[in-house]
């Protein structure tokens, strides 16, 4: 007798509880609900930092120098990064060019300080020469035939130009008129 009250005992606290749980569980997806169409939603726009997209350009256009010099045989034409102070600082800045630039600066340098222009020798030397313009040319004449013929080439020229032109316009806007950049 004992175990059939316990039983009916367990019966109708099953079927007490059942409607609870029931019951429960409705108010709380009610409440999750009536929540989530109070809550305000924000969406952010942002924009990467314009220090983030000048490394970004420096990658691929070392990128493009790099995939240039694997390609040329001529050393002449290799792209090469030397750090130089400008003049009137004191600040070292990266100067990426032609080894046939270098060079001829370094040439005319040298011819100018021995003629005995040593204040003037580097500005001379930045006018360029004959053989600049003809080596130009010839830098020209190789950076189109790879874009004809290597993919890999042409894409990381593309991925540069991308690169250099998100950094110039995000420049622009962040400076407006007081930007190098400008439109």
């Amino acid at each position: 007798m004992l175990v059939i009250i316990l039983r009916k005992f367990n019966l109708m606290f099953i079927l007490f509880t059942i409607p609870l749980a029931y019951a429960s569980a409705q108010q709380a997806y009610q409440n999750e609900k009536s929540a989530s169409e109070d809550i305000e939603r924000v969406e952010v726009l942002g924009s990467k930092p314009l220090s983030s997209l000048l490394k970004l350009r420096h990658e691929k256009r070392f990128a493009f120098m790099h995939k240039f010099n694997d390609l040329i045989d001529d050393e002449d034409l290799h792209f090469v990064c030397k750090k130089q102070v400008a003049t009137g600082s004191h600040i070292r800045k990266e100067v990426c060019k032609n080894q046939f630039e270098w060079r001829i600066i370094r040439e005319i340098v040298d011819e100018e300080v021995s003629k005995g222009n040593e204040t003037g020798a580097y500005a001379i030397a930045l006018m360029g020469s004959q053989e600049q313009t003809y080596r130009k040319k010839d830098l020209l004449e190789k950076i189109n035939g790879l874009l004809e013929k290597n993919d890999d080439f042409a894409k990381s020229l593309q991925e540069f130009n991308s690169a250099d032109e998100a950094y110039k316009k995000a420049h622009a806007k962040k400076f407006g008129v007081l930007s190098q950049h400008k439109n």
